[in-house]
Parts: C-alpha cells; sequence; structure tokens
C-alpha cells in the first residue's frame, strides 16, 4: 500500500474533510462519517492505475449525452468538489480524466506501459 493510500484511509483525514466546505450546499457536511470511512479505504486500497481507471468509469456514468457531468456519491448527487475531495483528485487528474470521458477513452494504461525496454547489456 502507498503512503499516500496510508495517509488518505485516516479516520482523522476524512473527519475533516466531512468539515470541508464545497458549495452553497454544503455536500460534504451531509455525508454520514461511517460509510465514507469505508467507501474510501476501499478505494484507496487499489493500486493508482486501478483508482484512475474507476474515476474514468464513474465520469463515464455521471456524463449526460450533452457532456454535462452530474456526480454521484452512494446513490446521492453531490457537486464536483465534493466528489474530487471524496477521491483526493487534483485539478490536473480530474480535467485530464474528465477529456479522456468526453473523448470516449474507456481504459487507462500506466505511462510506462509503451515505452520500449532497453535491452540486457552484454
Amino acid at each position: 500500500m502507498s503512503k499516500k493510500a496510508l495517509k488518505e484511509i485516516n479516520s482523522e483525514k476524512t473527519s475533516q474533510l466531512v468539515l470541508s466546505s464545497c458549495c452553497k450546499e454544503e455536500c460534504l457536511k451531509k455525508l454520514l462519517l461511517q460509510p465514507l470511512e469505508e467507501y474510501r479505504k476501499e478505494f484507496f486500497l487499489q493500486s493508482q492505475v486501478k483508482r484512475k481507471q474507476e474515476l474514468l468509469r464513474m465520469l463515464h456514468e455521471f456524463k449526460s449525452e450533452d457532456g454535462v457531468f452530474h456526480f454521484m456519491y452512494l446513490g446521492g448527487s453531490i457537486c464536483r468538489i465534493a466528489w474530487m475531495k471524496i477521491h483526493s483528485t487534483s485539478n490536473q487528474l480530474f480535467y485530464s480524466l474528465k477529456t479522456h470521458a468526453l473523448n470516449q477513452v474507456v481504459e487507462i494504461q500506466h505511462g510506462n506501459k509503451s515505452k520500449p525496454k532497453p535491452s540486457p547489456q552484454r
């Protein structure tokens, strides 16, 4: 498990997340702490590539036919900022994934996957 994953599944971090602000409706403050902790633990135990793949899958689900995204968490509607905070997603990653979703990309590969490997030296 990565250091980031350990940091993110800390219950104190999740408590701070619920108290943080996101929008006028205060989506984060309406969330229940226990289910959120369990969700984040399950999410962050995945590898980084699998987490990105899961985020992309969610964005495909959230995208309407007109290209507008409607963010959800455990069956309820939340704002984009709350969704990003729940998943500890940076703006850069979010907009990259959003672009992939709009361009119908369905699978993310590790950045080194297509790079040629050096041949062994003799």
